[in-house]
């Protein structure tokens, strides 16, 4: 709640407070534990600390690939979260890697004509564009 209120503070609050219980309770690979990191990251991004968010975000989809492998469709989140916090720091190949990555994923594993590709697809039109990359 606090979070789409735009209470930054407050959310990161639970939220630490929510990842440091879940690392004690669950271990620090759990995919729980990768859900906070999300979280953190996502309040970070909110708040335009694009280093910071990018920490907790390259945390949880490290620990959701090892749970459950490279290809699995929950580590599209972090995939598009991370290729969202370079693109805004200008890091468009680290940005373009991630981005790609998460478009094959989505061909895999949803096909190119489900209505979740548009995301993935713009933000790497988006990419291009600032790249002026028109081809």
């Amino acid at each position: 709640m606090y979070f789409e209120q735009g209470e930054y503070e407050a959310a990161k609050r639970y939220y630490e407070r929510a990842l440091r219980i879940r690392e004690r309770v669950l271990g620090a690979d759990h995919l729980l534990v990768a859900e906070s990191l999300n979280n953190l990251g996502g309040i970070h991004f909110g708040q335009r600390r694009y280093e910071e968010a990018k920490g907790y975000l390259e945390r949880a989809l490290e620990i959701k690939e090892k749970a459950l492998g490279s290809e699995h469709h929950l580590v599209a989140s972090s995939l598009s979260n991370l290729g969202s916090v370079y693109f805004l720091q200008g890091d468009y190949d680290s940005a373009k890697v991630h981005l790609e990555r998460l478009l094959r994923l989505g061909e895999n594993t949803l096909g190119m004509e489900h209505p979740h590709m548009t995301d993935s697809l713009h933000h790497l039109g988006s990419m291009y564009i600032h790249q002026e990359d028109y081809e």
